[in-house]
C-alpha cells in the first residue's frame, strides 16, 4: 500500500472495492504486537452469514496518529469455523 489510510478509509475503501467485504457486518480486532511506533493487529472480517475472513494490518504512528502502512487479507474460513471466545 503506497497511500496511508485511517481506519474508517480503509474500512470504506474494502466495502467498495472487494465484493467478498460487501455484506460486512462485524469488525473485530485480535491480539497486536507494538514495537516502537509500529503495531501489527489481527483484523477479523464478519459476514451476515457468520463468515469469517482474517487480516493482518501493520500500522505505524505518525504525528500522533495510527496510520495502515500494509495489510494481508487472508482466505476466508469455511462456513462454521468462529473466532474463540464469547460473543453476546
Amino acid at each position: 500500500v503506497q497511500e496511508h489510510f485511517t481506519l474508517v478509509q480503509y474500512v470504506s475503501k474494502i466495502r467498495t472495492e472487494y465484493g467478498r467485504f460487501s455484506q460486512l457486518q462485524k469488525l473485530q480486532f485480535g491480539p497486536f504486537s507494538l514495537e516502537y511506533r509500529r503495531a501489527e493487529v489481527e483484523v477479523y472480517f464478519s459476514s451476515a452469514r457468520g463468515q469469517v475472513t482474517p487480516a493482518l494490518f501493520t500500522m505505524i504512528q505518525e504525528n500522533g496518529n495510527w496510520r495502515i502502512e500494509n495489510f494481508e487479507v487472508f482466505e476466508t474460513w469455511p462456513l462454521g469455523r468462529r473466532l474463540a471466545g464469547f460473543s453476546i
